[in-house]
């Protein structure tokens, strides 16, 4: 007690600078000091819960996805490998991340296969990983000094905390809440620009080897729970021998599109795939006006591209919202304000309404239960249902033999065969059911046009996303 109210007191005559440094060099101390600072690699293992806002199967209950990751950190020669076990309802994932120190490459594990990316760099690897780590976060403290400035204390979960405002080195400010008494690192809190105020909660520290974690980290974003911690451990100086091993047996997955420029395609008789990125909107030209789906933002841009290859100006007259997931809802208010007529499940109506606002007119609505057909016979509208929502709309063109849905089966993979997880299987279960003529498959986020010989193809050499031997990661499933 007498060693805490001594540090109390001479905080009080510190001098601007010398109380932010001395808050940071008793956290950094706490938490391994020179043996954490100076350690030549690192590995993080975390286990959680992942809530899935706007991604949920229907509108009345929100989603979860669970992940186990080990992030390895090879300091001295500024090499990361994650491995990854996801497991949602529609699919499960075992991939490892790798940056070897010049490139970066993913591998799919349960497929063996790899593709090589150049957004996997020594910082991007894991970064939500050592973003979420309060001994990270210590370790990096006194190189962050100079952007420190230390803004009063105040209680939190009933404890004492110094709070300080800190840039880290890639670029975001965060405030930090550091327990007065222990050093411990409670809370940092950050602000994002559209999703407002994040929250990491850190608790249950335990010293560990030389070094202290917390056991649990929770993530906010505002009031709301987006993960949940359910084991965590760090370990000091790893082995890293065959940590960076190329493994055997694996082949690439192939040749990937280019998505950086728009693309219009005309993929049958008057019928159109406009986008660029993983945005793309399909329209049909069914005399004096189009019917139109898919697509995120940027409806009206998608939709003057389209004018300009075609040196024409015919209007939007319906569109159709293929499920209420919040990428696809964000078309919706230009969609609106062109007087077109939004096509939904009668599930996703609230949904559509709470996006566009009232703006949208009652006359401005049509709902589809089961089946819809529009302009003549031109286009039809089923709702089937799977895992990834409850209500899906495809769009079916009869005369083109063309199906039009998102989410199911997209591929940025020009010739190769797409990479299938389970709903994959479902859906093509349900379209079967339809007894359709389809001969070929577009999707909202590809512009890769997909025959069905080779959907059918991809789906026979799915393997069921079994854990292979070896892997302890996703023992259990």
């Amino acid at each position: 007690m007498s060693l805490f109210l001594v540090f109390v007191a001479s905080s009080v005559s510190l001098q601007a600078g010398d109380r932010e440094e001395t808050i940071i060099a008793k956290t950094h101390q706490v938490y391994g000091g020179d043996y954490l600072t100076l350690a030549r690699s690192i590995n993080i293992f975390e286990h959680k819960k992942l809530l899935w806002p706007g991604q949920d199967a229907s509108l009345e209950r929100p989603d979860f996805f669970r992940e186990k990751s080990e992030l390895l950190i090879d300091f001295e020669k500024r090499r990361k490998t994650m491995l990854s076990w996801r497991v949602s309802r529609t699919s499960v994932d075992l991939e490892r991340f790798v940056f070897d120190g010049e490139k970066g490459r993913l591998y799919d594990i349960l497929n063996q296969k790899y593709s090589d990316e150049d957004w996997l760099t020594f910082d991007s690897v894991g970064a939500s990983a050592v973003r979420a780590s309060d001994t990270m976060i210590a370790r990096v403290l006194p190189k962050i000094l100079t952007s420190a400035e230390y803004l009063g204390n105040g209680y939190f979960r009933g404890t004492l905390h110094e709070m300080l405002k800190v840039r880290f080195l890639s670029g975001f400010e965060a405030i930090l809440y550091i327990q007065q008494d222990t050093g411990f690192i409670s809370k940092m809190e950050r602000s994002h620009p559209r999703a407002g105020t994040l929250s990491y909660v850190f608790s249950n520290h335990i010293h560990a080897d030389g070094i202290v974690y917390a056991q649990d980290m929770n993530f906010f974003v505002g009031d709301q729970p987006r993960q949940v911690s359910l084991d965590r451990k760090v370990i000091l100086n790893p082995p890293l021998k065959g940590a960076f091993n190329v493994p055997a047996g694996f082949t690439p997955w192939g040749e990937v599109l280019d998505t950086s420029e728009w693309t219009i395609q005309a993929v049958a008789k008057n019928t159109y795939l406009v986008g660029k990125g993983r945005s793309y909107t399909v329209f049909v030209d069914t005399g004096d006006a189009y019917i139109a789906s898919g697509g995120q933002r940027g409806f009206k841009d998608t939709l003057e591209k389209l004018h300009e290859y075609r040196g024409e100006s015919k209007p939007v007259r319906s569109f159709v919202l293929t499920h209420h997931h919040s990428e696809h809802l964000a078309v919706l208010p230009e969609v609106a304000e062109l007087g077109a007529t939004i096509i939904t499940a009668t599930e996703h109506l609230p949904a559509v309404k709470d996006r566009v606002g009232t703006q949208l007119k009652d006359e401005q609505v049509q709902e589809v239960d089961t089946f819809a057909s529009l302009a003549d016979g031109q286009v039809e509208i089923y709702d089937i249902s799977t895992a990834h929502s409850e209500h899906n709309l495809v769009m079916y063109i009869p005369q083109a033999k063309l199906l039009f849905a998102e989410d199911h089966y997209e591929t940025q993979l020009k010739t190769a065969l797409p990479r299938v997880h389970k709903d994959m299987v479902n859906f093509k279960k349900a379209i079967n059911r339809l007894n359709l003529d389809v001969s070929a498959y577009l999707d909202g986020h590809s512009s890769r046009i997909l025959t069905d010989d080779e959907f059918d193809h991809a789906i026979k050499l799915y393997g069921g996303g079994v854990c292979p031997e070896g892997y302890s990661i996703c023992a259990g499933g």
